[in-house]
């Protein structure tokens, strides 16, 4: 008598055997981007790309000749593309790498940002944390960014480890661009605080200067209070991060700065201060301008003994403020702030100040890594 097959399953001394069904090879979706790209740029063939990183090759060979898109996946589709979403990841990677590690909330900011400067988000309506639960699902080699309590931010920056990765990464970055003193600059913002008929509202100024001591004048940007139409120096702070710091890099900071033909210009900020977007990030350099963050045990959040040009403005600012209001000065407007702010930027911000700060950071003269990590104990051990 015949007896039935069951599919998928054996026959062993009477007993059924099921066989376990294969389960397709799982890979990281940033793994089919960097494939495609080795493709595509020459730099290996199809077959080897897909040994190279571990994905099967007849998905990697639809993909490079465009039989399946890039980025066809099952479900609803996500708000970045394959490629969008590498890029923020390893922006993000490369950040940690040098020490400036973030919170949850953060680096939820930072996608929210990019989302927006993209226009593939509203700026009223940025991620939640749902979206970074889903993030690192998407991104398991994201091991480098995960989730830090500020005082764990504090140890990041100011840790060996990532030191000498910063110094590692600025000095290539200055050698690559031919870093002289008058294409080196530093840019912060600062937040000043001021009262206007009993209702408070926050001045930021963006200002920047190089390391030969020549200074950028100071760009306002007003919270509240200004039709962005009256003029285009004054935006809403809530459009800082997609239209704001463009328009000062744009319309403001290129117009003061003297650039030759393909001369690059390298702009170091604070990238716990200043969250700027991939998107910025790429724009700027189509423009000349290299982005990077400032040594992390110079960050707002660590201020090191070196302290900082652009915060002695905030500090002389309250200064002057709690002057005027005492001799019962009356602030009738926005430009009267601006007035004050404006003069204490320009008495503050100096050469002697902006070439004493870039040298004690280590960035001009460029020094390596050990050489701060010798300052920063010696520093420790005075204080």
């Amino acid at each position: 008598m015949g007896s039935a097959s069951l599919k998928g399953s054996t026959k062993s001394k009477g007993k059924i055997i099921r066989r376990k069904r294969k389960v397709k090879g799982t890979y990281e979706k940033c793994k089919i981007v960097d494939a495609y790209n080795m493709v595509k740029d020459g730099s290996a063939s199809t077959r080897k790309a897909a040994k190279t990183f571990n994905i099967p090759y007849s998905t990697l060979n639809d993909k490079v000749h465009q039989r399946v898109p890039l980025e066809s996946r099952m479900g609803p589709m996500p708000t970045f593309s394959l490629v969008e979403e590498h890029k923020l990841s390893s922006h993000l990677n490369n950040l940690a790498y040098v020490g400036y590690g973030y919170t949850k909330s953060e680096i939820t900011r930072h996608a929210s940002d990019y989302a927006i400067s993209l226009g593939k988000r509203a700026a009223d309506k940025p991620f939640s944390t749902r979206w970074y639960r889903s993030y690192q699902k998407r991104h398991p080699e994201s091991e480098l960014v995960v989730p830090f309590l500020l005082p764990n931010q504090k140890i990041l920056c100011t840790s060996e480890e990532k030191i000498s990765n910063y110094y590692e990464q600025l000095n290539c970055i200055l050698f690559e661009y031919h870093g002289a003193p008058q294409r080196i600059f530093i840019m912060d913002e600062m937040d000043l605080k001021f009262e206007i008929n009993y209702k408070y509202d926050t001045l930021t100024v963006i200002g920047a200067g190089n390391a030969s001591g020549e200074k950028i004048p100071p760009y306002f940007v007003m919270v509240e209070g200004f039709d962005e139409e009256e003029d285009n120096t004054f935006i809403r702070k809530s459009q800082l991060v997609t239209k704001g710091f463009r328009n000062y890099l744009s319309d403001h900071f290129l117009n003061h700065v003297q650039m030759k033909e393909n001369e690059n210009i390298i702009v170091l900020y604070d990238g716990h201060k200043s969250h700027l977007s991939v998107d910025l990030i790429e724009w700027a350099k189509e423009q000349n301008v290299v982005l990077f963050v400032l040594p992390p045990q110079e960050s707002c959040i660590v201020k090191t003994r070196n302290g900082g040009v652009f915060e002695a403005v905030v500090s002389s600012y309250e200064v002057e403020y709690k002057k005027l209001i005492n001799k019962k000065h009356k602030f009738n407007s926005n430009l009267d702030v601006v007035a004050v702010a404006k003069k204490i930027y320009d008495k503050v911000v100096n050469p002697v100040a902006l070439r004493s700060w870039l040298e004690n950071a280590g960035v001009y003269p460029s020094r390596d890594a050990r050489t701060v990590l010798e300052i920063l104990e010696s520093l420790n051990a005075t204080s």
